[in-house]
């Protein structure tokens, strides 16, 4: 996907009201997973090392995204 289709496709979500936590975590992983990084991971850094850090990038980009909405949710709530 390139660049100006994320942004469209991120521009839908928050059409659509997706939470801040959802397009955050979209754009997340879409930085951070991508399969050929993944395979050339596979090849030279091993199964496991792969599993363990795909695991974390997931739960950071989660615990990123809860951060993001907790923030700007406040920020919303002083400013109103």
């Amino acid at each position: 996907m390139r660049s100006h289709q994320l942004l469209q496709r991120v521009y839908k979500l928050g059409r659509y009201n997706a939470r801040i936590m959802n397009i955050t975590i979209f754009l997340g992983t879409w930085g951070a997973t991508k399969l050929p990084q993944v395979l050339v991971e596979f090849k030279f850094l091993g199964v496991e090392f792969t599993l363990v850090l795909q695991a974390l990038t997931v739960i950071s980009v989660f615990l990123i995204g809860l951060i993001m909405e907790c923030l700007l949710s406040h920020q919303k709530a002083i400013v109103n």
